[in-house]
């Protein structure tokens, strides 16, 4: 397979998947003019500069900038405002609209863009501010380069929170930025300067990380036959990141690719038609479409090592709340195949894996 082919299988793969993104609605709401709220479905850009949503009974889906609504709200989930912010592309400054992800609204509201980890804070009669942390490589007169530290958030924690100065040493131990830390110092600092209204962590509202355990046996073809595999693995949910991504990695004990054996056996003369079983360390990572009970995943990552790739696709089907099967089947060594005739590879002209599999999801 040619370079050129991976990529437009590539590019087919993340155009489907942008695509297939805007399908992913949740129940939602927007609120217009401050007050009208209008619900239906929709979901949020992985930029937050644009939301699609589709109101309640009409089969048209809208796409809405910042500027157009005042915010976006999953139900039961992230909240989002528009904000207007100043960007820089180092040369001009504008002025530039978002959906900012609300996580503190209290006394101190905190806000951030989550695909450039961007963190702003606002108060009243003190306006809203971005927090940076920056470093700069300068040269001094002897032409010798240093790196200097902006740290400006800190001053403007400080500042920000100067009605409460027994946070003041927590924020000079920041050593860099991060939403845990923001998150309980805005809590807290409401906690401290107001009696009256509640301090609302959105950030409460997201979903736990699932762990699932996957007892796994299929079947690779890795050789010029057919071989079993067996393995466990462990499913650990990215719920910052997307509440569809999962990480995927284990134990497989299972066929060693024909490549591999070459390289592992060099000057042992091994007889390469004979199995030559191996424990594996897998590792990839799967979308999982939907939350019903039957979802279709895909999946990219190493399933039988550096530099063996491979693609894969299959569903799940829930049981019960905690039970699930699955199945997949991959199409492996892509990458490698590109650079590499495909029987140097695996010895036949495309390795591939059927798998099933029960899975067990933790509290």
């Amino acid at each position: 397979m040619k370079p050129r082919n991976i990529l437009i299988l590539l590019y087919l793969f993340l155009s489907y998947r942008i695509v297939l993104a805007q399908g992913e609605f949740k129940p939602a709401y927007i609120i217009v003019n401050q007050f009208d709220t209008i619900k239906g479905v929709g979901n949020m850009s992985k930029n937050q500069e644009y939301c699609w949503f589709k109101k309640s009974g009409v089969d048209d889906v809208t796409t809405y900038l910042p500027n157009e609504i005042d915010a976006f709200r999953i139900v039961g989930g992230k909240y989002f405002v528009s904000r207007k912010i100043e960007e820089s592309d180092g040369k001009f400054v504008f002025q530039k609209w978002y959906f900012l992800e609300v996580l503190v609204d209290g006394e101190i509201d905190l806000f951030s863009i989550q695909q450039s980890i961007r963190f702003f804070i606002e108060k009243e009669n003190k306006g809203l501010v971005e927090l940076k942390d920056e470093t700069k490589n300068l040269k001094n007169r002897s032409g010798m380069s240093y790196s200097v530290r902006n740290n400006k958030y800190i001053g403007f924690l400080k500042l920000y929170m100067s009605e409460a100065p027994n946070l003041s040493p927590r924020i000079e131990q920041m050593d860099y930025l991060n939403q845990r830390d923001l998150v309980k110092l805005s809590v807290d600092y409401h906690n401290a300067v107001c009696s009256k209204d509640d301090c609302i962590n959105y950030t409460k509202n997201l979903p736990n990380t699932e762990y699932k355990l996957e007892v796994l046996s299929g079947i690779t073809r890795y050789n010029s036959f057919y071989s079993p595999q067996i393995g466990i693995l462990v499913h650990i949910g990215c719920p910052f990141i997307n509440e569809n991504l999962f990480v995927k990695t284990g134990i497989i004990y299972s066929e060693r690719p024909f490549y591999l054996r070459q390289i592992y056996n060099i000057g042992s003369n091994p007889d390469l038609t004979e199995h030559e079983y191996r424990i594996k360390f897998p590792f990839s990572l799967q979308y999982v479409f939907g939350k019903k009970h039957f979802k279709p995943t895909i999946a990219f990552g190493l399933p039988a090592g550096i530099p063996i790739t491979s693609v894969q696709g299959g569903f799940i089907y829930s049981i019960t709340n905690r039970i699930e099967i699955c199945c997949s089947a991959s199409i492996d060594g892509l990458f490698h195949t590109a650079y590499y005739s495909a029987e140097e590879t695996f010895n036949n002209k495309l390795g591939h894996s059927l798998n099933f599999g029960l899975m067990y999801k933790f509290k």
